[in-house]
Formats: structure tokens, sequence, C-alpha cells
């Protein structure tokens, strides 16, 4: 339960299942991350690696087999009635684990073309095959994105009318009371704060955001980096190298990176693929202004110059102007966001919000269930 997109969804969802129709508990890997303290305390945690040790030999399969052991025997002493699988991980494990046994309902959060190829290149193929039949057997596929529907259809050869798009919701209220907390982190006044949030890896794009901070003449502009991950100290060595470190600040984890959002001026989201961000969504339920690289499913929430501004993925000179005609907007007394931040507001109570989710999702798992 480390604090990524998925896992929020996921406690999202275990908060506010109807509890007179549902009696939720949570299957994980591993018994960690900082969200676990979040977790209802009505919900019972099971994890694999509470009764599995690690393997001092290993070859492949073999942890998965155990994995889906492990889960199988759980969901028949729990007498588990349907169970929903969020990440390609657990629809390997979930697929095989439940076959034959109880139905599924499973949820695909990001282009699979572009997710699955590049985190998991090792047995590719044996991989694409094992999902595209634990979609299969799903009862019902649902996509964060219409873009990330069309991927999943296409790279798994699924049946069109057997995936949805049920689209990440929002919990406003949640929003706002997080916002009004603390972030612990000092942001100075008289400066312009931008905020990326997200795990430094390659398809979040931060280098491409560092390199654009590099071409903007702005000193009072100041970048906040938000996260932790593989890349940090690449992203650290870039921004030194670039010569703009004094106005990158990296913050590592924050328990609720809301708090640093809704205290800054603009959310620059560089991603070179996405399903559906939540920070955007976040983003558009605090009125904070948005930047976006039109990258899978972003372009289903930053509709150019009516929600926010679109550039190209993958493009650091389109990041630095995008910003730069913000900055300028702004120096100038102009407002040019305030109509943006109310169209995007509206969008989010129109389309993303939780009662009509929770509403779509419950019926699902019922129908499955029965």
């Amino acid at each position: 339960m480390e604090g990524g997109g998925s896992e929020r969804q996921t406690l999202l969802l275990l908060e506010h299942l109807d509890r007179r129709r549902f009696a939720p508990e949570l299957y994980l890997t591993y018994r960690r991350g900082e969200l676990l303290s979040e977790v209802p305390a009505d919900v019972p945690v099971h994890a694999f690696d509470d009764t599995e040790p690690e393997l001092k030999l290993n070859w492949p399969g073999r942890k998965h087999r155990r994995m889906v052991r492990h889960l199988r025997t759980l969901i028949g002493q729990r007498g588990i009635d349907v169970v929903y699988d969020r990440t390609f991980h657990m629809t390997l494990v979930a697929g095989p684990a439940t076959r034959g046994l109880v139905g599924r309902v499973s949820t695909i959060v990001s282009p699979p073309d572009r997710d699955l190829t590049r985190n998991e290149p090792r047995f590719l193929a044996a991989k694409r095959r094992r999902l595209a039949a634990a979609y299969r057997q799903s009862r019902i596929v649902l996509a964060v994105s219409e873009a990330v529907r069309r991927a999943a259809i296409e790279f798994y050869d699924l049946p069109p009318d057997a995936v949805e798009t049920l689209r990440n919701p929002l919990d406003l209220a949640g929003l706002r009371c997080r916002a009004a907390i603390d972030p612990g982190v000092p942001l100075e006044s008289g400066q312009i704060h931008v905020a990326c949030i997200g795990r430094m890896t390659w398809e979040k794009g931060q280098d491409l955001l560092i390199e654009a901070m590099a071409r903007i003449d702005a000193p009072q502009l100041m970048l906040w980096l938000v996260g932790d991950g593989p890349l940090r100290g690449a992203l650290e060595r870039q921004a030194a190298e670039l010569g703009v470190a004094d106005r990158v600040r990296f913050t590592g984890h924050l328990k609720d990176a809301v708090g640093l959002l809704a205290r800054c001026d603009l959310l620059v989201c560089p991603s070179r693929y996405e399903g559906l961000p939540n920070v955007v969504l976040e983003a558009f339920g605090l009125g904070v202004p948005v930047i976006a690289a039109d990258a899978g499913g972003t372009r289903e929430l930053v509709r150019d110059a009516e929600t926010g501004r679109l550039v190209p993925a993958g493009d650091a000179g389109a990041l630095s102007r995008a910003v730069g005609e913000w900055l300028e907007a702004r120096r100038g007394g102009a407002v040019p966001a305030g109509p943006l931040e109310a169209a995007a507001a509206e969008l989010v109570e129109r389309e993303y919000n939780l009662v009509s989710y929770l509403e779509r999702l419950q019926n699902w798992l019922e129908a499955v269930a029965t």
C-alpha cells in the first residue's frame, strides 16, 4: 500500500463500499506502505508475505505459483464471493486463483502496450498471454479511461463489449480535508510555486520538466518534485548539471502531497504515458491550474484551452513554452486560468463524482457475486 494512484483508489473503495451490501477484505503481496495505516478498521488485511518466507532459491514462476495457491486457499477459507483485482500484477495472480471458484471484476489502470512492455520486459510474451486469459476470464473488465480501454482491447485481443470505461472518481470532501493539512514544506512568499507529483520513473517525465525549467529565465519560479523512486538520484544530478538545482526542490515522499498541491500556483504533469492521472483530478478539485503532456487518458481530463493546457508528450520545449506563457500572463495581471478552473471543477463534479462511480462498481460486483 505505497502511496501511488492505484493504492489510493483502492483505499477510497475500501472506505466507501456500502457495508450493507459488502464486507470488503484486502489482499496484498507485501504488508507494507504508508497507506496501510489508513485502511478502515473493519477491513481484514491479508498478505502473502505474512506466511510465506522469501525464497532462497527462486526460478521463473515459482513465487507466482505459490501466490496463486495462497490466494486460492484464502478465498475458500474466508468465503469470498467476488474478487476485484486492480493492476496487472494482481491480475496475474487473481486470474488463476479464482478460476472455477468465484467471479472477478478487473481494472486496467495504464495502457498495457506502454506499461507492460516497459516495466515487465522479462518473459513478456508469456505474461501477455496469461493476462489476456485472465482478463477474458473476468466477468467484466474496467478501464480507467477510454484511451486505456482501446489499448487493452487491441493489446490483449479482448472483445470490445467485455471492456467498460469507468473513470477514477474524486472524493471532493475528503480532498478538501486533506488539503487543509500543513504539508510540512516551507513555501516562501514572493516565489511562484510549481508542483509535479509522482513516482520518479521514466514514464512520469520529471526529466523533461527539469530540462524545461532550465530553459525558463525566471528566478522566482520554484519547482517542487514530490515523490521518490529509482530515478531520483539521476534527476538530482540533472538539475545540478543544468544549473537549476536552486530552483528545484526534491521533497521525497510526503504522507499527503495534497497539502502541498493546494498551496502551489500550478501543477505540471509531464508524463510520457498515463492511464488517468489522479493528481490532475486533485488539482481540478482544488482549483489549481494544470499544464499536462498529451499522454494516454490525460486528454480526457485536460482539454486544451478548456480545462487546462495540453502539450505534446515527450517534448521539453513545449513544456517550457507553456509554462513560460502561463508565467507571462500571470506577470501581466491576466487571469487566463479562471474560466479553465471553473470548467475543470464542473467536469470533475459531472463526470468523476464518487457517488456515480460507486453505484456502477457496486452493481457490477453484486451482479458478479450472484
